[in-house]
């Protein structure tokens, strides 16, 4: 699966916990949201700092005033906020494509190594053929 196709079918699937998702469609969908962050905190640092009224040559930087941080914190919280259903629905489908149950996100919620055991279930290798979640889609 590509990166422009993975990032259509989750956005499209947003609400689909049924079924499956291969790791190259959940790996292209996290570097989306990753990429999609880091302009957003770029572009809201820039644009709070001109709007705060920075000089030009502060503005460029972008973290010219306590502000535009704030600014920068905002639009990438609301892009979070916005992308957590998403991020959600298509864990739990790579967890089916590896055979888990998608319970197995709770896990992420043990201090320290929660997320880490969550982030290794998340990258195992699909198993082959169809499953108890259904046939593998095409990757």
């Amino acid at each position: 699966m590509n990166f422009k196709r993975s990032v259509h079918t989750c956005l499209q699937q947003y609400l689909t916990l049924r079924g499956r998702a291969s790791r190259s469609e959940y790996l292209y969908f996290s570097l989306f949201n990753l990429i999609a962050l880091i302009f957003l905190v770029i572009l809201g640092a820039w644009l709070g700092a001109l709007w705060w009224g920075a000089d030009s040559s502060l503005a460029l930087l972008g973290f010219a005033l306590p502000n535009s941080v704030i600014f920068a914190t905002a639009m990438a919280t609301l892009f979070a906020l916005l992308m957590a259903l998403p991020n959600w629905t298509v864990s739990v489908r790579r967890l089916h494509d590896s055979d888990k149950s998608g319970w197995w996100l709770l896990l992420g919620f043990l201090p320290y190594v929660g997320g880490l055991i969550v982030m290794v279930l998340l990258l195992l290798p699909s198993t082959d053929g169809p499953n108890r979640y259904g046939v593998a889609e095409d990757a």
